[in-house]
């Protein structure tokens, strides 16, 4: 089969399958917050929309403007995006109400164990950057893969970190949220011990487990602290 028989149908299916994951994502982010859930990582959330906007609009100015409709698709490429899509899938479905694509953490809440985070922390995010690589390649796209792949990465480190600061300092979390801290969750330092954190936030017993809901952080010694998010979704 041919680039230009597959190209269009595929593309356009998985581009459906993102905007029907944003409205998923909506919803959730509803039940989230009715539980007393927030969002963190606003500020690079636009650049995770950009990266996505782009590994499409690559593709298929690539296919394109090189020529390549008329090449045979390489299979072993797309039968590695249908694993990376099980994989992603078996995630959100692990995950459930705290999928999300924005990162969220929700107080009291301990991290995702089921499904694939049993064995991976971040399973989610592997799918995805297994899919950046894997579509584009199936038509040949090389220039998309590589480029997408490159940007993705910082993008990737930025987002893990800004989750993991999360469930390690879930009281401070909460405050620079509120306003009442300066800096980002990249400056969040161990250098308060617990009962300094629960006097700072006027909390006499110790700080309420928090889950992130975004690619969810798996079970090791993770704090009981939940985030929800993707990158389309995974701490919890």
């Amino acid at each position: 089969m041919e680039v230009g028989q597959l190209f269009p149908w595929l593309i356009g299916g998985v581009i459906a399958q993102r905007l029907a994951e944003l409205g998923l994502a909506r919803h959730n982010a509803r039940w989230i917050r009715a539980r007393g859930g927030f969002e963190i990582g606003r500020e690079h959330y636009p650049w995770i929309v950009l990266l996505h906007v782009s590994f499409f609009a690559g593709m298929v100015a690539e296919v394109r403007i090189r020529g390549l409709a008329g090449l045979p698709v390489w299979w072993p490429a797309l039968a590695l995006f249908a694993a990376s899509q099980g994989l992603r899938y078996w995630s959100l479905r692990s995950l459930g109400h705290y999928w999300n694509t924005r990162i969220f953490v929700v107080p009291g809440h301990p991290p995702v164990r089921r499904g694939p985070y049993r064995w991976l922390r971040h399973p989610n995010y592997l799918a995805v950057m297994v899919e950046l690589v894997s579509l584009p390649l199936a038509f040949h796209a090389h220039w998309t893969a590589l480029l997408v792949s490159m940007a993705n990465a910082p993008l990737l480190a930025l987002r893990i970190r800004v989750e993991e600061g999360a469930l390690r300092h879930p009281a401070r979390t909460r405050l620079e949220v509120r306003g009442e801290m300066r800096g980002g969750p990249s400056s969040l330092k161990p250098s308060t011990s617990p009962a300094e954190e629960n006097e700072r936030t006027g909390d006499e017993s110790p700080a309420a487990p928090a889950t992130s809901v975004a690619q969810s952080l798996s079970a090791t010694s993770s704090p009981p602290v939940a985030t929800a998010s993707e990158h389309s979704g995974e701490t919890t």
